[in-house]
């Protein structure tokens, strides 16, 4: 059974027009997601370095996906496990994606 935070972030991306533009929705998404995981949690997903000076603020005013998925981390309603998880799949989505030709 998946996690209500889990289902908060799949609806979001299924909303995103990952249908039109499947890589370059992945891929925001991942790069967001890696930055709330690090800001928030300190955790270093694989392949991401983070900005210079990246914080809660500069993830809210310059990331779409990560300034709608922040307040769930705030109220706890999105969990470090269902980022973690979401990133997983989501990053499994995108390699897919390149293997189909869908990247640019």
């Amino acid at each position: 059974m998946k996690t209500l935070g889990y289902k908060i972030l799949m609806g979001m991306v299924r909303a995103e027009g990952v249908r039109y533009d499947p890589w370059g929705t992945a891929m925001s998404y991942l790069f967001d997601v890696a930055e709330i995981l690090f800001v928030e949690f300190g955790v270093l997903v694989k392949d991401f370095r983070p900005a210079p000076g990246l914080s809660r603020e500069s993830i809210s005013e310059s990331y779409p996906a990560g300034s709608a998925i922040l307040p769930y981390v705030e109220t706890e309603a999105v969990t470090e496990a269902d980022l973690m998880e979401f990133y997983t799949v989501v990053d499994r989505y995108r390699a897919w994606c390149v293997l189909a030709g869908r990247d640019y």
